[in-house]
């Protein structure tokens, strides 16, 4: 579970985020309503850990987001963003499987190929893995992010129903 306790972050004195208290239950969609300016994507930066609160907390399954190592804490939950800049010439294979492991750091395994596939079935995006994320639209790149954001970072490559997802 991911939860907030009188979160609030405040820059130049200024609270964009005010004591929000709110618990989300793995595999629950919710859903973030307001006007522009109102602090949405600084909350969900604070739950997914991008910033830290100024006062009150975060944790997930209990333990406080700042004592988390960023390894288990991707294990945990995924963000896709509202928007990324992505401007290597990746393809979208290569964009999923971020999601699975780190290039050049340790080699995705066999099982992570099927669940990529499997995503890009999901999300629409069947036959997709060779194109280049640069020469997506804007839709199609946002239904990759999601995608990438099935798949574990721990090896297996595994979709996991306890985990967190965020999108802004």
């Amino acid at each position: 579970m991911l939860e907030a306790s009188r979160a609030t972050y405040a820059i130049n004195g200024r609270r964009l985020v005010d004591e929000v208290d709110l618990k989300l239950q793995p595999g629950k969609v919710v859903a973030v309503v307001g006007p522009n300016g109102a602090g949405k994507s600084t909350l969900l930066r604070l739950l997914a850990g991008e910033i830290a609160p100024t006062a009150g907390c975060v944790r997930i399954d209990g333990r406080e987001l700042k004592s988390v190592v960023p390894r288990e804490l991707a294990r945990r939950r995924a963000v896709v963003p509202q928007s990324t800049a992505l401007s290597f010439p990746f393809t979208v294979l290569e964009v999923v499987l971020l999601g699975a492991t780190v290039p050049g750091f340790a080699p995705a395994e066999p099982r992570a190929f099927a669940i990529a596939a499997s995503t890009l079935r999901t999300v629409g995006l069947a036959g997709f893995e060779q194109r280049l994320f640069t020469e997506l639209s804007g839709g199609e790149r946002q239904r990759v992010h999601i995608a990438r954001a099935v798949p574990t970072g721990d090896g297996e490559a595994a979709p996991r129903r306890d985990r967190v997802a965020a999108a802004r």
